[in-house]
């Protein structure tokens, strides 16, 4: 009777380093199924960083040529009153004209640029998660061995106090 429950302590050991190990696996698992997606988010940051110069680029342009074509609807209308171009007032006004058109170029892409940097500092916090999930991966692994360890000794510990008792008959 004894060589069973000893055999059913055993098992039962077995059964729980198995599930110890199981256990860190599946935590392990996890935080590398979490390290891919934080990866895959950071990557979506970086097109997205990507995008937006390119919608600030593409922006820079247009606010550029909208500049030239007033620039030279004014100069077209000055020029038709039989006004000098390049003196007083209609030199004032073509001044005026690329300042703002300057400015307003300039606010443009600098909007462009705080718009990628909030996405690359979202990608450089995406990438920190999945270093996190993947030290955390590791850290599962290792704790698995730990437990399962620990039970197996507790186990074996188990065992030998039953043999010596059934052994000794005390």
């Amino acid at each position: 009777m004894c060589t069973l429950a000893m055999a059913l302590s055993g098992l039962g050991s077995v059964v729980s380093v198995m599930g110890a190990i199981q256990q860190g696996n599946a935590a392990a698992a996890q935080a590398e199924y979490s390290a891919k997606v934080a990866r895959q988010n950071a990557e979506i940051e970086r097109r997205r960083a990507d995008d937006a110069s390119e919608r600030g680029r593409l922006e820079s342009e247009k606010m550029k040529e909208k500049g030239r074509q007033f620039s030279g609807a004014q100069k077209a209308a000055l020029a038709s009153q039989g006004t000098r171009m390049d003196t007083g007032s209609p030199l004032a006004i073509q001044v005026d004209t690329a300042g703002m058109t300057a400015a307003d170029d300039a606010m443009t892409r600098y909007n462009a640029m705080l718009e990628r940097s909030g996405f690359l500092s979202n990608a450089a916090q995406a990438e920190t998660r999945a270093r996190g999930s993947e030290f955390e991966s590791s850290l599962a692994k290792q704790a698995s061995f730990y437990n399962a360890g620990s039970t197996l000794l507790t186990g074996a510990s188990s065992l030998a106090k039953q043999w010596d008792f059934w052994k000794n008959g005390y």
